[in-house]
C-alpha cells in the first residue's frame, strides 16, 4: 500500500474515529501541534505492498528532528504484528486498534509532564535519551533537575572514541546549559526555536499559542 493510498483509506475510515487528526501520505497526527507531535505511522515499505507495520508514536519536537522517530511508541496489534490491505477486516480491525491502543497511548504522553510520568526514565542509557529527559525536565520547570541532566549529557558526550552525532548532542546539551544558568526564559525559548524548525523540516503544520502549554 503507498502513501496516497493509506491517506486516502485513512481519510474515509480513521479519521471520522481520531478527533483532531489529519492525515498525510502514511502519517495521522494530531493538529495543532504542541511540544509533542502525537502521530500514528503506517510503515509503508516494510515487507511486501500488501504488508504493513502501523504505529502509535509521540515525538517531543525540541530535541531538533528530521525525520519520524518512533522511540516512544507503540505498534498497533503487538511488537510483531503486522496489517494485510486485502484481508476483509483490515480496515475495520485497524481501526479498532488506532481507537483501543493508539490514543491511549498518545494520550498519555502527549505533553512533556505526562512524558516525564510514563516514560521509564530509568532504563536511560545513552545520550539521545538522556538529552531528551534533561530537556523535558526543562519544560516543566524541574530546573535543578533539568541542570543534572545536562551536565551529565554534555560530560558523556566529550568521552574518549564517542561518535561526531554524540559530540553534537553534547553541544547541544552544554549550550542549553549555559543559557539556563544564566536566563531560564532563554533557555526555554533555545527549545522553543528547536521546536519550530522541527516542525519546518517535517513540513508539518504549525501551532497556536495556546496548543504549547507544557503542563
Amino acid at each position: 500500500m503507498k502513501g496516497r493510498e493509506f491517506e486516502k483509506l485513512a481519510r474515509n475510515e480513521f479519521l471520522p474515529h481520531l478527533p483532531g487528526y489529519v492525515a498525510r501520505g502514511s502519517l495521522i497526527y494530531e493538529e495543532p501541534v504542541g511540544d509533542i507531535l502525537k502521530g500514528i505511522d503506517a510503515d509503508t515499505s516494510s515487507f511486501t505492498a500488501d504488508r504493513l507495520f502501523v504505529t502509535a508514536f509521540a515525538m517531543p519536537l525540541y530535541v531538533p528532528r528530521e525525520h519520524i522517530v518512533l522511540s516512544i511508541s507503540r505498534r498497533l496489534g503487538g511488537p510483531a504484528h503486522f496489517w494485510t490491505p486485502s484481508e476483509p477486516q483490515f480496515a475495520s480491525g485497524l481501526r479498532a486498534a488506532m481507537v483501543e491502543e493508539g490514543l491511549p497511548f498518545l494520550e498519555a504522553h502527549g505533553t512533556p509532564a505526562k512524558l516525564l510520568e510514563h516514560t521509564h526514565w530509568q532504563d536511560v542509557r545513552n545520550i539521545r535519551a538522556m538529552e531528551l529527559q534533561a530537556y523535558t525536565l526543562l519544560k516543566v520547570g524541574r530546573m535543578a533537575e533539568a541542570t543534572l541532566g545536562l551536565s551529565r549529557a554534555a560530560a558523556k558526550g566529550e568521552e574518549e572514541g564517542v561518535a561526531s552525532w554524540a559530540k553534537e548532542v553534547s553541544g547541544r546539551t552544554r549550550l542549553v546549559g549555559s543559557l539556563l544558568e544564566a536566563n531560564p526564559d532563554r533557555a526555554l525559548e533555545q527549545l522553543e526555536e528547536w521546536r519550530q524548525e522541527s516542525l519546518d523540516r517535517l513540513k508539518l503544520s504549525a501551532t497556536s499559542s495556546e496548543a504549547r502549554s507544557t503542563r
